[in-house]
């Protein structure tokens, strides 16, 4: 199984947390270094999709189960499946744009980022500096914290994960693979991410913050209200409205390189980049700096309108029947519970006895366990019981806290924070502790009930016309956005290579240079010096120096610009 965020419910699945051999480590919040790449790949999808726009495309997508639902086990006169098909290509036109580049600013904080001079953390950056350092305890000291902040620490975890053998396959994996979006699109918005940052580089001395740098395209794309006015465009119809938010996003990717990012990154930093959370009664939702970062204050103030529109459906229906007051709850609960970070849960038998306190046995096993895996205090006021439950592992990125929670029955009968988090939230939090597997479970079944109700109608075509056209105009843009740097006459002929074959085609079919440039990223990342480079690479059987001419070859032929030397540093640009 693999790792991945659900984009609808932000629920993550990490398929290397394996709470059945180390339930006590994890219920203690220590992770072990193994899982340092997966989190900040998973955690970033996780923080894109904690956004307006992750908020918007979450609402449509239920607003479509719902939909779906009426029409199907209650045939309700209301329910019209054009209404589904409008929901559905705006939802899935718009993850098929902004698929590749989530993957981008994914694999770019797992295999690129490092803290910089400029002291700003990425979400998931500021997540890892809690769970994780077992071996690096004396760097999260009060002293250490307060010379040199948390990066310190964070650069030494860094270090060894970049430097590891794990770490470099992964990256020549994202390098090998396809570069169509139907094959994940992590190429195609890893180039386009690299592309970007080597053209910042080359006009902003702060673009070489690398924090500061993804926290600015992350909010760019995913905190834009104007990209929410374009996806809740009511005058814009079917494959209309997918065509419109295809060429915004455009528009803004061009912004993109064209931009005065000194002024643009300094500003920024003015505005304090941390981010904001504007609060509702049904739930909060992520949003920059308050005039935007270079949008249209107009459409900026209509995509708040929409979305505030769209939110509010939730807690004022039209319908008064039940079955659609129960749907609008648990959907109301799902967008509450969008903020958490599910890091892992495991079903348990769990015993509440007579002296208020919580035992969780493993489901597993021939007969009854004579000794409970752990145990601690109850909540007050819960009784006495057993029966099936879980342990949930929690991260609350917004309020730089955790949780750990013991479900029974559908019950928090035991919650653990960690953090500077108020009682009020603690409070909120703890009545939104739950399943995962369950949440997983009914999400399924929505899917299924969705796809069917698609099926049985002439909508089934227009949807189906969809799935195959806009996955090719989204290879065309990356395409694009992948070669912008490329000399202008190079980047039809590469385009045509990276469609075909990827990166792979694009450097002449040479394993051997993919595999050196792959070391030659991961590792520097955290060790830029040549010099100490080309040690670790002899260690790792390459020579940096043959990769050099390697290199300079390609790119003389193809465009391609993947490592250079400025005074005695390496810089790997992709």
């Amino acid at each position: 199984m693999v790792s991945y965020v659900d984009p609808i419910t932000n629920t993550a699945v990490f398929s290397q947390v394996d709470l059945r051999r180390h339930l006590v480590d994890f219920m203690k919040l220590e992770f072990p270094e193994r899982l340092l790449p997966t989190f900040l790949h998973e955690s970033t999808h996780h923080a894109c999709f904690h956004s307006p726009v992750g908020a918007t495309l979450a609402l449509l997508r239920m607003r479509a189960y719902r939909r779906s639902e009426l029409l199907i086990r209650t045939n309700h006169p209301d329910a019209d499946e054009w209404d589904i098909l409008v929901d559905v290509l705006r939802q899935e036109g718009t993850m098929e744009v902004l698929r590749p580049l989530s993957e981008g600013l994914a694999c770019f904080t797992e295999l690129d980022s490092i803290p910089g001079e400029s002291n700003v953390l990425t979400t998931p950056m500021t997540s890892a500096f809690f769970i994780f350092g077992g071996r690096d305890h004396e760097l999260k000291s009060a002293d250490v914290l307060k010379k040199h902040g948390p990066g310190f620490f964070l650069f030494s975890l860094l270090y060894r994960a970049r430097t590891d053998e794990e770490v470099f396959r992964r990256r020549e994996a994202i390098l090998r693979a396809k570069f169509r979006s139907s094959s994940g699109g992590h190429l195609a918005g890893y180039m386009t991410l690299k592309a970007l940052w080597a053209k910042a580089k080359r006009t902003s001395d702060l673009a070489w913050d690398s924090e500061l740098f993804s926290m600015f395209v992350r909010s760019y794309f995913y905190d834009d209200y104007g990209m929410v006015a374009k996806i809740l465009d009511p005058t814009k119809k079917e494959h209309n409205a997918a065509n419109a938010i295809a060429q915004y996003f455009l528009e803004r990717m061009s912004q993109l390189f064209s931009l005065d990012w000194e002024a643009a990154l300094q500003k920024y930093l003015e505005d304090d980049g941390d981010t904001r959370y504007r609060r509702h009664d049904f739930g909060s939702v992520a949003y920059p700096s308050p005039g935007g970062i270079n949008s249209d204050e107009a459409l900026r103030r209509l995509g708040m309108t929409r979305l505030d529109g769209l939110l509010a459906e939730l807690v004022n229906p039209r319908r008064s029947d039940e079955d659609d007051h129960s749907m609008r709850r648990r959907d109301l609960s799902r967008m509450q519970k969008r903020e958490l970070l599910c890091l892992g849960s495991l079903d348990l038998h769990v015993v509440v006895n007579a002296h208020g306190r919580v035992l969780i046995y493993p489901l597993e096993g021939t007969g009854p366990q004579e000794y409970p895996i752990y145990a601690v205090q109850a909540l007050e006021g819960i009784d006495a019981g057993d029966g099936p439950g879980s342990v949930e592992i929690y991260l609350i990125p917004s309020e730089h806290s955790r949780a750990s929670a013991i479900v029974c029955g559908g019950q928090v009968v035991h919650v653990h924070f960690e953090g500077p988090i108020s009682e009020a939230r603690q409070k909120h939090f703890t009545e939104l502790f739950g399943s995962r597997s369950e949440d997983l479970r009914i999400l399924g079944e929505q899917e299924k009930t969705l796809n069917s109700a698609i099926a049985k109608s002439v909508i089934n075509f227009v949807r189906a016309q969809a799935l195959k056209t806009i996955p090719e105009g989204v290879d065309q843009l990356y395409s694009v956005t992948a070669t912008f740097n490329f000399p202008a006459e190079k980047r039809e002929p590469a385009s045509r290579k990276l469609m075909e074959g990827g990166l792979l085609t694009l450097c002449d079919e040479d394993e051997d240079f993919i595999h050196a440039l792959a070391f030659a990223g991961s590792a520097g990342s955290v060790a830029t010096r040549k010099a100490e480079l080309e040690v670790i690479a002899s260690e790792n059987g390459i020579d940096l120096v043959e990769m050099l001419g390697r290199a300079g070859s390609i790119e003389q032929r193809t465009g391609l610009s993947t490592l250079k030397v400025i005074g005695d540093l390496m810089v790997t640009e992709l």
